[in-house]
């Protein structure tokens, strides 16, 4: 698969709108880019975010990624979409 070459600018326009155009408080918003985005970094900002009380029971987490997709024909004929990377 080619490289998504815009995802880490995407990435930071999101966390840009959200703070800029939405408000959210920057201590909220986590831009994990490139080499930085890994599954150990998610899960510890994951943590953070709980054990800061940031996230309430009835609260969300909104998580914006940028994988490449696929969509193959199952074995009924229906059309499935995949993520890959």
């Amino acid at each position: 698969m080619p490289p998504l070459n815009h995802a880490a600018n995407d990435a930071a326009a999101v966390a840009d709108t959200l703070i800029n155009r939405f408000r959210f408080p920057t201590q909220q918003v986590v831009l994990l880019q490139d080499e930085l985005a890994t599954q150990d970094n998610v899960m510890s900002v994951f943590d953070t975010l709980a054990s800061q009380q940031f996230v309430d029971p009835d609260d969300r987490i909104m998580v914006y990624f940028a994988v490449h997709g696929i969509t193959r024909e199952a074995r009924d004929g229906a059309m499935v979409g995949y993520l890959t990377y």
